[in-house]
């Protein structure tokens, strides 16, 4: 907030903010030998994390406070699973094969407000039609001279990776070490398209944009606090839905490397790799709450 006084002369309003950082990792690795030749391992991550957030509104109001993203506490949840598979399959060839899972939840929280939007004297007609996650956020007032206020509805955005699998055969061959390999993903996200332009959260409660002109006269003069006060919007809108979907891309890869050992001074190496993706793709989803 700015320092020093205002343009009445008065001081500025000042408070402490909040700031939220806490964060615990866990992680469990597990690996077995079945046979001199095949050992298979597992690991697990889960990292719980609640990264700085700060305001200046006691927590009944937070839903005043603008742009989300810097005001409340962006929460991450990854979790993260791989399982690797080796086996030596004689003096001179080794086969690995790896799975991978990811699941990352990594969104901010809403605002909520508890009276409601219709207890704003938003007719019910207009409450009803709305998406039903704004019928409980206030509104988003965006203003020339002044702070923007409401609109905060969090993010919702889950990063996903339903599988990563990859398989290596090695083989020693003379003064050659000869690698093939194939690498096949699946990377999306779940997330909420719907974002305000001007705080990049959601403003599903709608958008509503004063200035100053509505107040002036001949266009000197006027503010734009005052426009709001009586009720004159120099525009605004809504969305009809938040946009709630999956969207995901797949990758395939494959490659063959040699390492030539031409003498005890000299190494070559040289191989090929070829890839591809996909373009996005989207499905349909729900975003567990």
């Amino acid at each position: 907030r700015p320092i020093g006084n205002n343009e009445d002369g008065n001081p500025n309003v000042s408070d402490t903010a909040r700031l939220v950082d806490e964060a615990d990792m866990f992680t469990l690795k597990v690996d077995h030998k079945f046979t001199p030749n095949w050992t298979l391992g597992g690991f697990y991550l889960y990292n719980n994390t609640d990264e700085p957030g700060s305001g200046i509104m006691p927590a009944d109001f937070q839903y005043i406070e603008n742009q989300a993203e810097f005001f409340t506490t962006l929460r991450r949840r990854p979790h993260v699973l791989a399982i690797n598979n080796t086996n030596v399959l004689n003096d001179t060839t080794v086969m690995a094969l790896r799975f991978g899972w990811l699941s990352w939840q990594d969104q901010t929280d809403t605002a909520t407000y508890e009276p409601g939007l219709q207890s704003l004297g938003f007719s019910s007609n207009y409450v009803n039609a709305i998406n039903e996650a704004g019928r409980s956020m206030f509104p988003e007032l965006l203003f020339d001279g002044v702070d923007n206020v409401g609109g905060w509805g969090g993010d919702l955005t889950r990063w996903t990776g339903r599988y990563a699998v990859n398989a290596t055969l090695t083989k020693l061959w003379g003064n050659h070490s000869v690698k093939a390999g194939a690498d096949f993903r699946e990377l999306g996200i779940e997330t909420t398209a719907e974002v305000s332009p001007n705080t990049g959260g959601r403003f599903l409660a709608g958008s509503s944009e004063f200035d100053r002109l509505f107040t002036s006269h001949n266009g000197i003069g006027g503010h734009d606090f005052a426009s709001l006060l009586l009720g004159l919007p120099v525009g605004g809108s809504v969305p009809f839905n938040q946009g709630e979907g999956e969207w995901f891309t797949r990758y395939y890869g494959a490659y063959l490397q040699d390492d030539w050992r031409v003498n005890s001074r000299f190494t070559l190496n040289y191989g090929v790799r070829l890839e591809h993706e996909d373009g996005a793709w989207q499905v349909l989803a729900t975003i567990p709450r």
